[in-house]
């Protein structure tokens, strides 16, 4: 008797764990970790959390290459879901993000009302290769907030995030769960081949009751001489600008001054004019922890978190018929997240309200 009932028990235990097993296997139950049948590999290298969120009807998304084939993928939420919708789903790598979220979905998931920081599971048998992760914020009761993961600061070779369909630093926060016991499954993914990146905008032209042609204001008529006594060649000497588009590097490092101190070269050299020839001068050797200007910009030594230098820049440059600016980013792995998304925030800002002769800003 006594054998028949272990015998029961291990019958049990084994239909028990056949059906565990196959809800698992379909896209929508959150086990969690408790899925892994094998090895769980983080999505990240860890370091500061940050998030990727976009508002509603946007999406983030998460392009990653495994070597290996995979059981389970969990991320983790990021902003509470009160009263919001969203779909997780998993797409092969087709090419661009766009692309690859317009294929069929292998696996999704519906959310509605998560917790921060809540993981989300999508589970399935796939193997090794690209995919994108997606999850697209559907719906709010408010027509506002965000959605969106939690992200850690120290990405891995072999994922890329996208918030609104562009590049957002860092990796997910969550884990893959991979088929059979082995590495670290991660490998280099694939660029970003024929992108649909968005368009400027046509130029901007004033209604007729504008202050701007009421009082025949014309930019283009304006002449410029700067501080050494030398002047721009006006319309006579260059003629009008056809066919043409006229870019300037425009740098967004300035956020890290925040850290460090402002240190005038032009003051320097005018105090120890022997050290203008002088790589080892002593001078040099005092000012180790400041950012240096070789002189004080027109509007102070600002940063980025300073709106209305950047909305003065956006004026300036439209003023001056610029139609684009280029960031230099090549110092490093070093892009000034938090620098470039304040200005590209503050410049469409001011296109949306016609401040500017132009709001084209690539």
């Amino acid at each position: 008797m006594k054998a028949k009932a272990t015998m029961a028990r291990q019958i049990a235990a084994l239909v028990l764990a056949a059906v565990l097993l196959a809800g698992c296997m379909s896209a929508g139950i959150r086990p969690g970790r408790a899925v892994a049948a094998a090895d769980s590999y983080s999505l990240s290298n860890g370091g500061g959390s940050s998030s990727a969120t976009v508002g509603p009807g946007e999406s983030v998304a998460v392009q990653f290459n495994t070597k290996a084939a995979f059981t389970a993928l969990t991320f983790t939420m990021s902003a509470a879901g009160d009263g919001k919708k969203a779909v997780l789903s998993l797409y092969v790598w087709d090419q661009n993000v766009i692309d690859s979220a317009k294929g069929t979905a292998l696996a999704r998931m519906d959310l509605a009302n998560w917790g921060s920081g809540e993981e989300v599971t999508l589970t399935g048998n796939f193997p090794a290769g690209e995919y994108l992760a997606q999850l697209d914020f559907t719906e709010s009761d408010t027509g506002k907030g965000k959605a969106g993961f939690k992200l850690e600061k120290k990405a891995k070779t072999g994922l890329q995030v996208y918030a609104g369909g562009y590049t957002v630093s860092g990796a997910p926060k969550g884990t893959i769960t991979l088929a059979e016991p082995g590495d670290d499954p991660f490998t280099k993914v694939s660029a970003n081949k024929n992108y649909p990146y968005h368009k400027a905008p046509e130029a901007y032209t004033y209604p007729e009751d504008s202050p701007v042609v009421q009082l025949g204001i014309d930019p283009t008529q304006w002449s410029a001489v700067d501080g050494l006594g030398r002047t721009m060649p006006g319309y006579q000497q260059v003629g009008a600008k056809n066919n043409k588009v006229v870019g300037i590097f425009y740098w967004t490092w300035h956020k890290g001054n925040m850290a460090s101190k402002a240190v005038n070269v032009n003051n320097i050299i005018l105090e120890n004019p022997d050290a203008l020839h002088d790589y080892k001068h002593k001078i040099w050797k005092t000012n180790t922890v400041g950012s240096y200007f070789w002189n004080e910009p027109i509007y102070g030594y600002y940063t980025e978190a300073d709106k209305y230098v950047l909305r003065k820049h956006a004026e300036l440059l439209a003023d001056a018929g610029v139609d684009f600016v280029l960031f230099d980013c090549t110092n490093g792995d070093f892009t000034w997240e938090d620098a470039y998304l304040n200005l590209l925030e503050v410049w469409a800002e001011a296109g949306s309200r016609a401040s500017t002769r132009r709001r084209s800003v690539s």
